[in-house]
């Protein structure tokens, strides 16, 4: 029997952003639901991104619901400063209280079936659950990766991969892979020097990329596209699990061995394997708490690509995929006898938490003891909305006057692909993605703000609904743009402009946003930030 629910503020997702942006709304007066379209909640924070990126202003960009997160966990560890390690299920039980705390109403396993639309506004989304809930809402937010909700609503554009490296330099750009801007957008017509397709030369390492019969590659390995260097295309960063492991024997379980455990998906990986073994540490973690380490590497390339825009079921394929090639990764590392004991025994110390991801019977992709329940998305879509941050607004023109958050980490770009090559009739490959340009140093951002206008789409497109992780940004700006502190700390601010437009009946569009910004910096959110 169909259930028909009725909120001021709907927020889809299960991200820190979503869960910020549903605390913040409920403690400034809206009736709020927080919908998940997974069982649990928190994102990849409490997937096992336990060492959480600070960037240059440290503790002091945290701000607001953000900084409430870390005085939980600080509380939690007994330390006296605020501390930005966390363990993948005490970040769950401090999203879990916080959204108690506030009177959030949550609603787990809630997948999106379908978005309705009246005079340019979301009217309520309906879900996939046993009872095909429908929410009603007034003001909505997309707090998921992949800007699912947004996307739903078929009006509001959408994209993902990577513009070329003279798209912006325009006001009217064309040849949009997926979308160009609607009428409506703006952003700094200058070009992106990192934008587009970036073969790196100096990355090159020398493999056989392809099977016996030499012309089929290897899974991991993509051919040498037409492609102009700087041109578009559809690329993703990498994507990975990112365990939560552990050196502890009573809470460590072993590798697994996939049911599709297969020496070819990794040969790619097999091929980067030293001769001499003596020195070599196949993989190092950083450390969390309780002993326990964050282990952080990419893998599944390139099956990301796919991701953003795949459904449901493709996105459970894709996920089969990447947990085949890591897990086996792994499992080989740990038991193969082409590995030296002294490399299997470091290996064979290490293994997943079995006290973290308890639940993995939730999971629809074959997870093991200790593995996390969701892959880490480091991109997924982005929102050309009414304003679209690109290079120039993270490191040339940093400032913004109607600003409710600031970025401070700097363009954190992971391989897109590794590209099958001949350097000097030597065959290899080659890392594809800006952050692997070691010859240069031009993704340092000073501190740049993020403008209310990045969260809103066009009027014409949608009028009651933000986004705040999917935002209104150019590829190049996401790669700072996505570190998780800023999407949450954008997240609770949206959720101060929901209760600001349901609880004051103002459309958020007219919104005063001096006003926003006033008491946003009374609730502690960083707006702007210098340095002492």
């Amino acid at each position: 029997m169909a259930i028909s629910l009725t909120f001021q503020t709907v927020v889809y997702g299960n991200t820190w952003a979503a869960v910020n942006a549903a605390c913040a709304a409920a403690q400034n007066g809206a009736k709020t639901a927080l919908v998940s379209p997974y069982p649990h909640i928190g994102g990849c924070i409490a997937n096992g991104l336990s060492n959480i990126d600070q960037g240059r202003y440290g503790s002091h960009g945290f701000g607001y619901m953000t900084n409430r997160f870390f005085v939980k966990n600080s509380a939690m560890s007994g330390s006296r400063i605020l501390l930005p390690r966390v363990s993948p299920i005490r970040a769950e039980a401090i999203f879990d209280d916080m959204l108690k705390s506030y009177g959030v109403y949550v609603f787990t396993s809630y997948p999106l079936a379908s978005v309705a639309m009246s005079s340019a506004a979301i009217t309520s989304i309906t879900c996939s659950d046993a009872n095909t809930t429908t929410f009603n809402g007034t003001v909505f937010i997309d707090g998921t990766e992949e800007g699912d909700l947004a996307a739903g609503t078929g009006t509001v554009t959408m994209v993902y991969g990577r513009e070329s490296n003279t798209y912006f330099s325009s006001a009217s750009p064309s040849g949009g892979l997926i979308a160009n801007p609607p009428s409506g957008s703006t952003w700094i017509t200058a070009g992106e020097a990192l934008a587009g397709f970036y073969p790196v030369a100096s990355t090159f390492t020398a493999a056989n990329c392809y099977e016996s019969n030499g012309t089929t590659l290897l899974p991991g390995y993509t051919a040498y596209p037409a492609t102009a260097v700087g041109g578009a295309d559809l690329g993703i960063p990498a994507y990975g699990f990112r365990l939560c492991l552990t050196q502890n024997p009573p809470d460590k379980a072993p590798w697994p061995k996939p049911a599709n455990y297969s020496t070819d998906i990794i040969q790619h990986l097999i091929n980067q394997i030293p001769s001499d073994q003596t020195n070599w540490i196949p993989f190092s973690a950083t450390m969390c708490i309780d002993g326990k380490q964050d282990f952080n590497q990419d893998f599944g390339i390139p099956y990301q690509w796919g991701w953003p825009s795949a459904t449901p079921a493709a996105r459970v394929t894709i996920l089969e995929q990447m947990f085949n090639e890591q897990a086996s990764w792994l499992w080989f590392l740990a038991n193969d006898p082409s590995i030296t004991p002294a490399v299997q025994d470091y290996v064979n110390s290490w293994g997943p938490s079995i006290t973290e991801f308890r639940d993995t019977a939730s999971t629809p992709y074959g997870a093991t003891a200790g593995w996390p329940y969701e892959v880490y998305v480091r991109k997924g879509r982005r929102m050309y909305g009414q304003y679209i941050m690109t290079q120039a607004d993270l490191q040339t023109s940093t400032t913004k006057t109607d600003a409710i958050a600031c970025g401070f980490y700097s363009m954190d770009e992971h391989t897109n692909q590794r590209l099958a090559t001949t350097q000097n009739s030597v065959a290899g490959y080659v890392l594809d993605a800006f952050g692997a340009d070691t010859t240069q140093n031009r993704q340092v951002v000073p501190g740049y703000q993020i403008p209310f206008r990045a969260v809103l789409p066009v009027a014409s497109q949608c009028t009651n609904l933000m986004v705040p992780v999917a935002a209104s940004m150019s590829s190049v700006a996401a790669a700072s743009m996505r570190i998780d502190v800023h999407k949450a700390n954008v997240g609770a601010a949206c959720g101060v402009a929901a209760a600001m437009s349901v609880t004051t009946s103002t459309p958020l569009n007219s919104l005063n946003v001096t006003t926003l910004q006033t008491t946003l910096t009374t609730l502690g959110q960083v707006i702007s930030y210098t340095a002492p």
